[in-house]
């Protein structure tokens, strides 16, 4: 529990001073992560803090009372607090620093802005997955209002094309956001499984992982394809009118959509539609080019 002592009274915007890890308010719902630190790696930070120090300094705001509140470094913190306390490492030794400060510098925030702070600067630091990313971003959207255009600007990514990939990132069967998290799942390959329902994500990863092989995107492509023809040839054979017709359908790439959309004339709205909604996916078309789009193709009454 963080000390009621106003730590922050004397204190002014960007100085630098040393503060007893327990003399910060930390909120875990201000952490840029979706996934809290494991006990190993706050051990692994305990014992560099001990061998090495604090070289960078943790964010901080004041409260209305002079009280400090934890903007980034929350790992950090945690271990600071660990090696006060004192802890045995994997290896037996015991380490422990009673009187342990953290480095701390004042900024001036509100909740909105620490939040974006702190993921930002994990997201520079590559400290967080994609999955923590995901998380982040869609927090992002619906607690702080920001477009896809303004988390990408944050980012550095040089379009939303990415934002909207990690946005899908959300769709996967929590089992597979594990895998890319822990970096066992590429998030390329992870994307291709996403169209499939939960249920079949994992069966699809877990059939490629069986053979003792790496889940490429490749792979797990091939194997989504196999999967919807092998749902489709099992499914109950139509009766009435559509027996008359048999089925057609198979799996389409992107690749092959391209070709489709190029084949045809251009100035067919479904069409145009398809091309400017492609773009829109991929981060080159607007919202607006895409609302125009829309309303064409409902023949100019918007939506």
């Amino acid at each position: 529990m963080a000390s009621e002592i106003n730590v922050a009274e004397k204190y002014g915007r960007s100085d630098c001073f040393t503060v007893s890890p327990f003399d910060v308010i930390v909120r875990e719902e201000l952490r840029g992560r979706r996934i809290a630190p494991t006990d190993e790696q706050i051990i692994e930070m305990a014992v560099s803090l001990k061998r090495y120090g604090l070289r960078q300094p943790v964010e901080c705001r004041k409260l209305p009372d002079n009280r400090l509140l934890l903007v980034s470094g929350f790992t950090r913190t945690a271990a600071a607090r660990l090696l006060r306390e004192g802890f045995t490492d994997a290896d037996g030794e015991h380490h422990q620093e009673p009187e342990f400060q953290l480095k701390a510098m004042l900024s001036k925030c509100n909740d909105r802005e620490a939040y974006i702070r702190c993921v930002v600067e994990n997201a520079h630091r590559n400290a967080t997955s994609p999955i923590d990313d995901a998380y982040n971003q869609e927090r992002l959207r619906d607690q702080h209002g920001l477009t896809n255009a303004e988390i990408a600007k944050l980012y550095r990514y040089s379009s939303p094309g990415k934002v909207l990939q990690l946005e899908t990132m959300l769709t996967l069967a929590p089992a597979i956001q594990d895998l890319v998290h822990t970096g066992e799942l590429a998030m390329a390959s992870a994307l291709e499984v996403a169209t499939l329902p939960e249920p079949d994500q994992v069966k699809v990863v877990e059939k490629i992982a069986a053979n003792g092989r790496r889940v490429t995107a490749p792979k797990a492509r091939e194997a989504v394809r196999e999967h919807i023809l092998r749902d489709t040839a099992d499914a109950p054979a139509p009766t009435g009118p559509d027996a008359l017709t048999p089925p057609t359908a198979k799996p389409r790439s992107m690749r092959e959509l391209r070709s489709w959309l190029a084949t045809d004339p251009a100035d067919a709205p479904q069409r145009t539609f398809a091309a400017v909604l492609l773009a829109w996916l991929a981060g080159t078309a607007t919202d607006a080019a895409l609302t125009q789009a829309l309303d064409a193709l409902a023949g100019g009454k918007g939506r």
